[in-house]
């Protein structure tokens, strides 16, 4: 046998005997040092292969002392150095050092235990309390670590995965744990370095949603309660009107009409003249309603303004019967399967590491997920910021209640004591804690996790049609059921007939519209406007009898008696006028009509031409778009009456408008084209864009001093020189509204002031110096100092005139000053000195502790919160000329308050930029603008309090010229706006155009008052060095 198999047999039985304690001292004693310089070698290479690392080799030699002595040194790589007695210790930990050794390690990148992302460079980096320790552990003994592939953000192994390649030596130390549950293998596992909880993550409960609720209140014993009952009262109450032969229809047994609506708790009517027994019936079907009524309002109420929520999931039990699915990854359920086998039907299994971690990560409520202490630990730092959590873990659900992890090494790794010692070191200086914070920031930072609410609270809502889905379905059924025997349908309520009578005028027309048997107006002279009509009142049809030729008369009172509702139908009858192209007298009628009809805004006419006979020629339309024409009616399937505003066919619609954000804003852009934005100025946009028709500015628009709203309304609408002003108005006169759109915009009419700034330091001294502090120091002083004379002179006989009111000796006392004390042995004089010191001490205390409360925290001036606290103060409200009249003749009271202005750009300017030397008056949406901006300063600039609103209720609206063809349009486009919310989106995007062109700032401009205490200036103690001097100045002289 050779003596390199010696060496392999002598070693591999060392071993045996060692197994997994490769790490303890070994001394291997040779008796010839020529044969250790032959064989060296060979067993250096069997301590390589079998990680024997704490070796020492004695050579033994009669010829040379003292003794030779070899130690193995495995760091980088294994070879022998000559070692001294004395000079080191024989078996020192050789890990502490590693020299740089390439470490082979591999991350499995579950955020909460080893996250790896990348910086802006493309550079890798790590945190999480896992990888944390391996980065330490190569930096702490001075070794590099090399991933086994290369690393790709976000590509997440299975911890199980990477220990394998552990098992398999191609990694020394990984980036991952290994649980206790594999008993095999814990004699490779390091020391325990985190004792955690296998527990799943439940959703917790949701709220009913409206179609829920609704099935809950309207459930299966609701209507088992309503049918019976109702069918029992129904069949009580046929016999007895079967008995005193009363039933007048055999279905009354079951559906009886006075039953029914009673069981719901609604109104119903009795029967006449009833018997003992219906009065009866009729008491308890009165209580039964009652009840009911009750009971379901109590229910509704409860559940729509508290909605309930569904059950809680605390058990496996509960998960079974839930529509809820633990997601989880199929090599975590390979490891527990003994546990998951009842529960596997509310399971999915998936071999996606990255999906499980990465919904897990952003707190998905649409599954379960089972999670390490760790993994919750960061769902519930995230949960932790919002109204209410959306995960809980069940203890009744959770698994391994204490179940420790380790690091899995290689077999007899020489790793592993360094590693243990290290875990120690760790937990010892409670690092891991700082490395958990540390993981949580860089995420947080990185947007991976979010503390924004991710579950507030719903916000009461007004319910939508689909919310209301099953409630219109009856109402469309009862309507549907109701409507079967309606044969006939009246398209309007009343007609308007205008007409003249002459010899020629047919009489069989009036006949056929007596015989409608509908409401009918007959005028044929000018008798005013109807009084009895509600504004835009449609249920009228107008007919207009022509005979023989047109009476400019009978339009003109036409005109007047549909005044504010031109856009309602209209029928011309021309009995025995010439069709169009037939005579001249035809085309003369045609023209003349239709410019009256241009001059009235008359835009829903049809032209009947017939004769005495009445038979029909011809029948035209009136379309008023773009240019006011006839066009004949031949389509047979078209209305006779059209919403011809729908389509203006690109008409040319003349506006105009003023500069007030967020209501309308105009600009140029870098290249010079004309901006336009605000809320009400994109509705009239919308508008034009919806119905096909076209915007031209009436006048050019002035950027260096825009128009105020009021002078466009008098000057340009009124005098009917515009078409649709982007501009609003109000009024409390109802007369002004009739030419006005609907309301467009609810606003207030508020002031507001500047909010309480500090006192400065000149108001913080006089505070403190004050005329109580001035008052006591006097009195005292001159108080004592006539006890001390009196003292003097009566035991010593010594009277000073100049101390008799004013002492030295007293005066720095009464402040809290040193003060030396006379050679009095009297009680007196003693028990004045103690009264001195007392008071001193009383006085210097309180003067410390308001010096330093005051200049540390300076209080306030009082906020102005009423109008009478305006009154009583010197600030000016500031408002601009036109807007003045109106304001000051609602404030009367108030009037001394205000001041005007004509520069209403000047105005705008100091209330964008929060000048605090006036206070302003705002509607309410030029407030919201304001207070967005104060968000994001540290103090609010302005403010305003519910006692400093002057008008609580402003209805705005776009004002239209007399008789407006466009009304009716703006009304139906204010209805859908204000159900879409464009207003709302509208506003963010008029404030961000007033952010990009600078004409408003989130930039706080008063920033620098605020902060620390700063250091007192020559300026701020200008009284200080003022008593100073004259102190001084008085001692000199």
């Amino acid at each position: 046998m050779s003596w390199e198999q010696e060496w392999q047999n002598f070693v591999e039985a060392m071993a045996e005997l060692l197994d997994f304690m490769r790490h303890s001292r070994i001394l291997i004693i040779v008796e010839n040092l020529k044969f250790f310089e032959i064989h060296g070698e060979d067993l250096k290479h069997h301590l390589e292969r079998f990680k024997m690392t704490n070796v020492l080799v004695m050579v033994l030699s009669q010829e040379m002392q003292p003794f030779v002595m070899k130690k193995i040194q495995p760091y980088p790589e294994y070879h022998w150095i000559d070692w001294r007695p004395n000079s080191t210790p024989q078996f020192p930990p050789l890990w502490l050092d590693l020299y740089n050794k390439t470490l082979m390690s591999f991350v499995e990148q579950t955020s909460s235990r080893s996250f790896v992302y990348a910086d802006a460079k493309g550079n890798f980096h790590m945190n999480g309390f896992v990888a944390r320790l391996i980065l330490l552990f190569a930096e702490h003994y001075n070794a590099s670590l090399e991933m086994l592939y290369p690393l790709k953000v976000g590509n997440k192994t299975h911890y199980t995965v990477i220990n394998q390649l552990v098992a398999d030596n191609k990694l020394d130390l990984p980036m991952a744990m290994i649980p206790a549950i594999f008993e095999e293998e814990w004699r490779h596992v390091s020391d325990t370095y985190d004792i955690n909880e296998i527990m799943l993550m439940v959703p917790l409960s949701e709220a009913l949603t409206m179609p829920e609720i609704f099935g809950a209140l309207l459930d299966g014993k609701f209507f088992a309660c309503y049918l019976s009952l109702a069918l029992i009262f129904s069949l009580i109450h046929g016999l007895v009107e079967f008995c005193r032969e009363h039933l007048e229809n055999s279905w009354d047994f079951l559906l009886h009409p006075r039953i029914w609506p009673g069981v719901l708790g609604q109104a119903f009517t009795m029967a006449p003249h009833p018997a003992m027994s219906l009065k009866l019936l009729y008491l308890l079907l009165g209580f039964y309603g009652l009840y009911m009524a009750t009971q379901f309002s109590a229910d509704i109420n409860t559940y729509f303004t508290r909605p309930p929520h569904h059950p809680e999931i605390n058990s496996y039990k509960d998960l079974l019967g839930s529509p809820k699915k633990i997601l989880i990854n199929s090599a975590d359920a390979q490891e527990i399967h003994d546990w998951l086998d009842p529960y596997r039907k509310s399971m999915i299994f998936t071999n996606n590491t990255t999906l499980v971690h990465e919904l897990r990560r952003r707190l998905n409520t649409s599954y379960c997920y089972y999670a390490t202490t760790a993994s919750y630990q960061l769902a519930w730092r995230q949960q932790k910021y919002s109204s209410r959590q959306l995960f809980h873990t069940p203890k009744s659900m959770a698994f391994f209640s204490m179940l420790p992890w380790g690091f899995r090494l290689q077999h007899n790794s020489p790793y592993k004591q360094a590693l243990n010692h290290l875990i120690h070191q760790v937990h010892a200086a409670g690092l891991v804690d700082a490395w958990t914070d540390s993981l949580f920031w860089d995420m947080l930072r990185l947007k991976q996790v979010s503390i924004r609410d991710v579950n507030p609270p719903a916000e009461r809502k007004v319910l939508s049609v689909c919310d209301l889905f099953w409630v219109w379905m009856i109402v469309v059924i009862g309507l549907s059921g109701s409507g079967v025997n309606v044969y006939k349908e009246e398209s309007f309520d009343s007609i308007l007939l205008v007409y003249k009578r002459d010899p020629y005028f047919p009489e069989e027309i009036l006949k056929d519209i007596y015989r409608l048997n509908i409401p009918t107006l007959c005028l044929s002279k000018d008798q005013g406007k109807l009084v009895a009509k509600t504004n835009f009142n449609r249920q009228i049809v107008a007919v207009l009898l022509f005979s023989k030729s047109l009476d400019l008369g009978l339009l003109q009172i036409m005109a007047n008696s549909l005044d504010y509702m031109r856009q309602n139908r209209i029928i011309v009858v021309a009995v025995d006028i010439p069709k169009g192209g037939e005579k001249e007298e035809g085309e003369d009628f045609r023209k003349l009509l239709l410019e009256s009809c241009e001059k009235y805004f008359f835009t829903n006419v049809l032209v009947i031409f017939t004769n005495k006979d009445l038979d029909t020629h011809e029948a035209i339309h009136l379309n008023p778009f773009p240019n006011y024409h006839w066009t004949k009616q031949g389509d047979p399937l078209r209305p006779y009456f059209q919403d011809h505003w729908r389509n203006m066919h690109n008409k040319t619609l003349l506006t105009y408008m003023d500069r007030a954000p967020p209501k309308s804003l105009y600009y140029k852009d870098p290249q010079g084209n004309l901006k336009i934005n605000g809320f009400v100025a994109r509705f009239v946009m919308l508008f034009a864009e919806r119905h096909n028709a076209h915007l031209e500015m009436a006048f050019p628009l002035s950027f260096e001093e825009p128009t105020h709203f009021s002078l466009i309304v008098e000057s340009m609408v009124r005098p009917n020189l515009i078409d649709i002003p982007m501009v609003m108005d109000t009024s409390p006169f109802i007369d002004k509204w009739y030419n006005m759109t609907n309301t467009l915009h609810h606003d207030k009419g508020l002031v507001a002031v500047p909010c309480a700034q500090a006192l400065s330091k000149q108001e913080v001294y006089g505070i403190l110096l004050n005329e109580v502090f001035f008052g006591y120091v006097i009195l005292c002083t001159i108080g004592l100092s006539l006890v001390q004379s009196l003292i003097d002179y009566l035991f010593n006989g010594q009277l000073h005139m100049s101390r008799l009111l004013f002492s030295e000796l007293i005066f720095p006392g009464i402040l809290g000053q040193t003060f030396s004390i006379g050679n009095f042995s009297q009680i007196s004089a003693k028990i004045i000195y103690f009264m001195l010191f007392l008071g001193g001490l009383y006085l210097n205390t309180i003067f410390s502790v308001n010096v330093s409360t005051h200049f540390t925290h300076p209080p306030k001036h009082r906020q102005i919160e009423t109008m009478t606290d305006l009154l009583n103060s010197p600030l000016k409200i500031l408002l601009y000329d036109l807007e003045a009249t109106v304001i000051l003749d609602h404030g009367m009271a108030y009037r001394p308050v205000f001041i005007t202005t004509s520069n209403f750009n000047h105005l705008q300017e100091l209330r964008n930029n929060l000048n605090i030397s006036y206070g302003y008056y705002f509607s309410s949406s030029a407030w919201r603008m304001i207070s967005l901006k104060q968000h994001f300063f540290e103090n609010k600039i302005l403010c305003t309090y519910d006692n400093l609103t002057l008008f609580p209720n402003l209805r705005w609206a776009i004002p239209l010229p007399h008789n407006s063809p466009y009304k009716e349009g703006l009304n139906e486009l204010i209805e859908l706006v204000n159900a879409y919310g464009l207003m709302e989106a509208w506003n963010a995007d008029t404030f961000s155009d007033m952010l990009e062109l600078k004409e408003m700032t989130i930039s706080d401009p008063y920033r620098d008052s605020y902060g620390p205490p700063k250091a007192l200036t020559i300026g701020d103690m200008f009284w200080i060095w003022m008593i100073c001097l004259m102190g001084l100045g008085a001692a000199v002289g």
